[in-house]
């Protein structure tokens, strides 16, 4: 890619990230977390190349980018593990759940492992009683 592609690249990246921030979307965290990987890339790519020291420069910068992005990395990571258990919640996939799959199985297991105790028994006599 040629530096005249890659100027009008960065432009026009530049300039969706500008529309998306009028939008609402802010995408100021995003731009330090890719910039630092490209950074770590370029300086590691450098640093094979025989250029140790503008790739240690340009792997310095990525590392701090790198260490300056991880709450935004961390809140992604949270974000993404919240909306795979939400859906998994909405779908009603319960593979990944507990191995009782119906109230029944449930009450046998609870049955035998001997979990009952004074209140279970209470509220089975309650539950019995007030029978609707």
């Amino acid at each position: 890619m040629s530096g005249k592609k890659f100027f009008g690249l960065i432009l026009l990246v530049l300039g969706i990230v500008a529309l998306l921030g009028v939008l609402g979307f802010s995408m100021g965290g995003l731009i330090p977390f890719v910039l630092g990987i490209l950074l770590v890339y370029y300086g590691w790519k450098k640093r094979n190349q025989e250029h140790r020291f503008t790739g240690a420069v340009l792997l310095g910068l990525g590392i701090l980018f790198l260490i300056g992005s991880i709450p935004m990395a961390v809140s992604m990571l949270v974000a993404a593990v919240l909306l795979y258990f939400g859906y998994q919640m909405l779908t009603g996939n319960e593979d990944s759940g507990s191995s009782c799959k119906t109230r029944s199985e449930s009450k046998r297991h609870t049955e035998d492992s001997g979990l009952d105790d004074p209140f279970d028994e209470e509220w089975e006599r309650l539950m019995k009683s007030a029978k609707i």
